[in-house]
């Protein structure tokens, strides 16, 4: 192929300079003229009678065009194409300069972004970066203002079982907590989400002989049980109604306490907790007619009530569902000539009216059916002496002619028969100062004529109006209390009148019920809505007209930020907290994808190269990344390769020599082999000249050779070699003749064994220091004698040592020539003798010839 690809480059390059030559130059021309090839891209011109074209060069001063050549119109120029496939760049030209690349001016970010340019992307948004470099520190940029925020890191991993605190380096680390009390009768743990547990040591009492266990903390076990203590503790059944001791070989005893107070007005039992309890007997009969009372001796009475108000002015009865009942007593006699009341005292009074009209001239009279009459007075006395008038405000007057009374000095003038006017001072108030007023009692006082006192009507009852009438007197008139806004009112015959205030109630809940004793209206009771606000944000605040206030919690709905949690504020309503996304290890560099959550990346430690050291990372530290100089060598300076030697030295790092092979063996060619490490192949002596030698290899000198035994043990026979017939048995003269032909000459036991310990059998090799034994064409590749096609040398056998681990040890028999396969290359198998094993003699092959 390669040889075809040569042959058609070669032929291309002939045709090429054909062509180039037979356009370059021509023969048969006399002028420039006679070169005209049509072609407006050549120069033509006639050189020594022959015709020269030289290509024209279309250039332009203007190095945004490009020229090209058209061999009908010569030379074109078109647009330069500046494309430098960046989109990073404005592509566009200068004539001067040719294609210019300007950088393109991405548009102004949003907050918290930066534009960034690459090809063949463009301008793309990246979010800026926050990193303080502070590992204690979530770093973030606020939307609204652009800047970047650095919120204190929480290193709470909630686990009250570490302490934790920060590394502006290393960010959050955690210590553990130290549960130990110091005392024997706990176990102490830790618990993540409890902290420090102390589990008391489970002691046991010795409960049939009344022992107390208890714990000392400063004796291994702590258990110790007292006698002392007695009832023991656990023969309190927590039971205050009973009775508790406890009898040594019984153990715990128990009996009821006895709580009869011996009062027959009390239910009388026993609780476990508050012990005796005396409940007051309930003897209500359900009758409100009866006073329900107790007596220790007997128990419940009842006592009929007494429902005299001692008002003779209503009618008592009792109702056994409400009560005493009081109706009033209708006083009304059928006379419209009296005035009918009631007094609480005597009952009802049917008082006569007192019929006045004021008028001294009229007879005032009462009709029982019609009631107050009024018929004219006869004022006429019959006598002579008087002169009979009547005036409405005196009455009938009789008095002579010309005689008259002296009212200032309380004189009374009177006449007898027809003689003078006498007047006469009597010890009674004279009849002219009587008014007929009921109200008032008649007086005269000497100088001053009539004087009348009122009569006074106080009947000592604040329930009473007192007021007096003249034709009556003394009238008490029942005393309406006044109405007070949100009061009701009683009256009281010594303390007047009395207020209860109202309660106002609508039964609703979500009402606040109070009585306005300003109102103006009829029902003075106002319900005002109550205000359940709790100025909690998290809560939805409603009014429930039975339960009243309820306090309902906001749903702040789904969160679509996986990097933080939707919570709730009290005083500003829902909201988010960032996620912790601590794992509680340093070997992770932790951070949050709004997307997908918390994200750990593993974190990338470096090797101490230089001395040695296998870094790993340990979650405890901080900083995470640990260098650990007890593996060496460390793995880095592992090549894998088993022909070299793998070291580490401190200060230098990893030092790699080439393995030398040497297994002490002379008879054996050692070398390494690439991917596999040493092997050995066993050295073939080369064949002597004389066959009295008998060439082998010595494990420490190398090849060499050893006589031939001739010996055939027969003392008739001299045993010689010929080196070149080999043995020679000559007959002893004088000897006897041997009766069997000379045997063939056999090999015997040598002490210096020609081979190496390792004897595989026929078309397989030994890898020596295994005693393995592997197919000739198969290549060792560190496989075991448990697996298939590989054998143990001869005399071994395969056994599993370790877990998995299989190795060829010594059989526990030895071998013997019937193991090995010798018939090859005149060889022949015979026995040497050896020393460091069980087996006394060994089998070998050795070469005959």
């Amino acid at each position: 192929m390669k040889k075809l690809y040569l042959n058609s480059i070669i032929l291309i390059l002939i045709v090429v300079s054909i062509l180039f030559i037979d356009r370059a130059f021509s023969v048969d021309c006399n002028r420039d003229s006679d070169c005209d090839d049509d072609n407006r891209c050549t120069t033509d011109d006639c050189d020594n009678r022959q015709c020269k074209y030289t290509d024209v060069i279309c250039t332009s001063a203007n190095k945004c065009k490009v020229g090209s050549c058209s061999r009908s119109k010569g030379c074109e120029f078109t647009d330069k194409v500046c494309n430098d496939g960046n989109v990073c760049t404005n592509d566009g030209c200068n004539p001067q300069t040719g294609c210019v690349f300007n950088p393109v001016v991405c548009p102004n970010p949003p907050k918290c972004f930066t534009y960034t340019c690459t090809n063949p992307s463009g301008c793309t948004l990246q979010p800026i970066s926050c990193d303080d470099n502070n590992a204690c520190t979530v770093d973030q940029c606020d939307h609204n203002s652009g800047r970047c925020v650095n919120t204190p890191l929480n290193c709470n991993d909630g686990n009250l079982c570490t302490i934790d605190t920060c590394n502006p380096q290393t960010g959050c680390a955690t210590i553990p907590v130290d549960c130990n009390d110091g005392t024997t009768c706990t176990t102490d743990s830790c618990i993540p989400n409890l902290g420090c547990q102390y589990m008391n040591v489970t002691c046991t009492n010795d409960v049939l002989n009344c022992g107390t266990v208890q714990c000392n903390g400063s004796i291994p076990g702590g258990c110790v049980n007292d006698y002392s203590v007695q009832p023991p503790i656990y023969c309190l059944d927590n039971n205050v109604c009973t009775n508790k001791f406890c009898i040594p070989g019984r153990g715990c005893v128990t009996t009821p306490i006895s709580c009869d107070d011996v009062n027959l007005c009390t239910t009388d039992y026993c609780d476990s907790t508050l012990g005796c309890i005396h409940v007051p007997l309930n003897c209500n009969d359900g009758d409100a007619c009866t006073t329900d009372t107790c007596r220790i001796d007997i128990g419940c009475v009842r006592t009929p009530i007494s429902c005299d108000d001692n008002n003779e002015c209503t009618n008592e009865m009792c109702d056994p569902g409400l009560g005493c009942i009081y109706q009033s007593v209708n006083c009304d006699d059928g006379s419209a000539c009296t005035r009918d009341s009631c007094d609480p005292r005597s009952g009802c009074q049917n008082t006569q009216i007192f019929c006045n009209d004021g008028n001294l001239c009229t007879t005032d009279t009462c009709d029982p059916q019609v009631g107050c009459i009024y018929p004219p007075t006869n004022c006429s006395d019959g006598t002579l002496c008087t002169v009979d008038q009547c005036y409405p405000t005196v009455g009938c007057t009789y008095g002579p002619a010309n005689c008259s009374s002296d009212p200032l000095n309380c004189l009374t003038a009177t006449c007898v028969g027809a003689g003078p006017c006498m007047q006469t001072n009597t010890t009674q108030p004279p009849a002219y100062c009587e008014d007929n007023n009921l109200c008032t009692n008649a007086k005269c006082v000497v100088g001053i004529g009539c004087a009348n006192e009122m009569v006074d009507c106080d009947d000592a009852d604040e329930c009473t109006l007192d007021t007096c009438y003249f034709d009556s007197g003394c009238y008490h008139w029942p005393k309406d209390c006044p109405p007070l806004k949100c009061f009701t009112s009683t009256c009281d015959p010594k303390k007047g009148c009395q207020y209860t205030q109202i309660l106002c109630n609508d039964n609703n809940a979500c009402t606040m019920d109070v009585c306005n004793p300003n109102s103006t209206n009829e029902n003075p009771c106002e319900y005002t809505p109550v205000s359940c606000d709790d100025n909690n944000a998290c809560t939805m605040d409603v009014c429930d007209t039975i339960l009243g206030c309820q306090h309902l919690p906001v749903d702040c709905g789904d969160n679509p930020n996986a990097c933080s949690l939707v919570t709730c504020y009290p005083s500003t309503g829902c909201g988010y907290v960032p996620v912790n996304c601590n794992d509680g290890t340093s070997c992770t560099s932790d951070s949050c994808d709004p997307a997908t959550g918390c994200v750990y990346t593993p974190l990338i430690c470096t090797n101490d190269v230089l001395n040695c050291g296998t870094v790993q990372c340990n979650s405890t530290l901080p900083g995470g990344c640990e260098n650990d100089y007890s593996v060496q060598p460390p793995p880095y300076c592992l090549d894998q390769n088993p022909c070299t030697i793998n070291e580490c030295v401190v200060g230098v790092g990893c030092v790699i020599t080439p393995l030398v092979c040497d297994d002490g063996n002379a008879c054996t060619r050692d070398s390494c082999l690439d991917g596999f490490g040493c092997v050995s192949s066993t050295i073939e002596c080369p064949n002597v000249p004389s066959v009295c030698e008998i060439p082998y290899c010595d494990t420490v000198l190398g090849c060499t050779t050893t006589p031939l035994n001739c010996t055939d043990n027969n003392i008739c026979t001299t045993d010689t070699c010929d080196h070149t017939k080999g043995c020679v048995y000559d007959p002893i003269p004088g000897c006897g003749v041997s009766e069997t032909p000379t045997p063939t000459p056999t090999p015997t036991v040598t002490n210096t064994p020609p081979f190496p310990k390792c004897l595989c059998p026929i078309h397989y090799v030994c890898v020596l220091d295994d005693h393995l034994c592997i197919p000739e064409k198969e290549i060792y590749d560190c496989q075991t004698c448990a697996q298939y096609g590989v054998e143990c040398a001869l005399g071994y056998e395969c056994v599993e040592e370790e877990l998995g681990l299989f190795k060829c040890v010594e059989e526990n028999r030895c071998i013997s020539c019937n193991d090995l396969n010798c018939h090859f290359n005149n060889s022949t198998c015979a026995y040497y003798e050896n020393f460091d094993s069980r087996c006394k003699y060994i089998p070998s092959c050795i070469s005959v010839l």
